[in-house]
């Protein structure tokens, strides 16, 4: 009788079924309460709100852990009280 092993899914190189939920579930692991909200918008886009003073903690998570090495954009949403930076981490 031979027993399958789950493998969580790779999440570098070609899109794998599953990713976007590995890389919540690590980013999770890391960070825990200091992501404000983090989900699955669709395949290939995670969504996480985290405060200013962890940008530099999570990106640098994101590349050396999960191989999210291109900063395609930049932008900021001017909100009437605050502003919101959004940055496009992509993993290829």
């Amino acid at each position: 009788m031979s027993t399958a092993v789950a493998r969580a899914p790779q999440i570098t190189g070609r899109p794998v079924l599953g990713a976007e939920k590995e890389v919540l579930s690590q980013l999770s692991a890391a960070f825990g309460s200091k992501l404000k909200t983090a989900k699955v918008v669709r395949e290939r886009l995670v969504e996480i709100v985290i405060d200013r003073s962890d940008l530099v903690p999570v990106c640098t998570f994101l590349k050396n852990s999960l191989g999210f090495e291109h900063l395609s954009c930049v932008t900021a949403v001017d909100w009437k009280d605050h502003f919101e930076s959004i940055y496009h981490i992509e993993n290829y």
